[in-house]
Formats: structure tokens, C-alpha cells, sequence
């Protein structure tokens, strides 16, 4: 698994980091609610990325 500056998370099926520039969408709301969707390249499918605890 590897992870970098640029990580917006990992991908909740196989884990690996998905890097920020597969992010298709990162919308927050000013009630704190988030959501971001990112292509994991490794799955080749959407999902929502898990955080990085560091």
C-alpha cells in the first residue's frame, strides 16, 4: 500500500491509495457534511475513499 501528499484516501476494496488526481468529486456543505468519489485505478471502479489515519 503506498500513500503520498497527494492521497485523497484508500480504497475501501483493495486498499491501495488513490491519488488526487482520480478525484471526481469532493463537495462539502456548510453543515460539515462531506463526500468525496474518486476512480481507484487499481479496482477501475468509483468508490468513496476511505480517510488516512497518519
Amino acid at each position: 500500500m503506498t500513500t503520498s501528499e497527494s492521497t485523497v484516501g484508500l480504497c475501501p476494496h483493495c486498499g491501495e491509495s488513490i491519488p488526487e488526481e482520480n478525484l471526481i468529486i469532493h463537495y462539502e456543505r456548510a453543515d460539515g457534511w462531506t463526500i468525496v468519489v474518486a476512480g481507484c485505478r487499481w479496482c477501475d471502479i468509483v468508490v468513496e475513499p476511505k480517510p488516512i489515519h497518519q
